[in-house]
């Protein structure tokens, strides 16, 4: 859950034309969605998480390691192989497999789909296109790799993953997240933010940014590469993280993951 926000920036969010349009035609949108996902079943295969990760990506050097250590968090372009990732693009899913956004979610202005709980939920339906990341991000090897960027020597395991749509006016009002102590009387929990595609830079296009305060008059970094590029940053480290409302003509799409300490699963 988003803490520290200012109410001011959530209001300037709230606002946007195309967000309150899209607010107030949620529920007329909502039951056209739901109408057009009972004939395109055909769509979406069936996921089984435990699957073997057929996908091999770099290992994380030790320069990024360190790099990610010292700030919090970590910036890597080219993250999938590019077949892969031309396929995941070329192939996204289509809108009507995501929930519109609600009237009242003022902080979090984008469509969502297909979040899975990954220990709940070791099987699910999604899209073929989506199945392979899915799979790859909670996998062993994946995670091995975010374990990898600890200080201490506990494992890290894929909490839940979800995917999402920004379009013109989607924002994300800079805030942290709620903290999750383990029992270290630590917070180590990883989120990582995988842009697929944009037809944009930056916050032109919803480059999710690392701030130093809860608006966006302090960035401590803005992404501009916004296609097959991963942003990872540690949860509870000090900074906030949001991008203002897109502007006009452009979108973005993204997978996000979070993972946890195994203990805390």
């Amino acid at each position: 859950m988003a803490i520290d926000i200012d109410v001011k920036v959530q209001r300037v969010l709230a606002s946007h034309p195309n967000i309150l349009w899209r607010g107030i035609s949620s529920p007329f949108r909502r039951r056209l969605r739901v109408f057009l996902r009972s004939r395109s079943r055909g769509d979406l295969i069936k996921l089984s998480l435990d699957d073997e990760n057929k996908i091999i990506c770099s290992q994380f050097t030790v320069d990024k390691i360190t790099s990610f250590r010292n700030q919090g968090w970590l910036f890597i372009e080219d993250f999938l192989p590019n077949d892969l990732y031309v396929q995941l693009a070329s192939e996204w899913p289509r809108t009507r497999w995501f929930q519109p956004l609600k009237s009242t979610e003022v902080s979090k202005t984008y469509d969502s789909a297909f979040k899975i709980y990954v220990k709940s939920e070791p099987e699910a339906i999604v899209p073929k296109a989506l199945s392979h990341v899915y799979r790859f991000l909670s996998s062993k090897e994946f995670e091995s790799q975010i374990s990898s960027l600890s200080l201490d020597s506990g494992s890290m395991q894929c909490y839940w993953l979800t995917t999402i749509n920004s379009y013109w006016g989607s924002g994300l009002a800079p805030h942290r997240d709620t903290p999750d102590i383990d029992r270290s009387g630590c917070d180590r929990r990883i989120n990582i933010i995988y842009f697929v595609d944009s037809n944009g830079e930056g916050w032109e296009a919803g480059g999710t940014a690392i701030l130093a305060t809860n608006n966006f008059l302090e960035p401590i970094f803005i992404p501009r590469r916004l296609k097959n590029s991963l942003l990872i940053y540690a949860t509870g480290a000090p900074f906030f993280h949001g991008f203002p409302p897109i502007k006009f003509g452009k979108f973005r799409r993204v997978l996000t993951a979070h993972y946890k300490t195994s203990e805390e699963n």
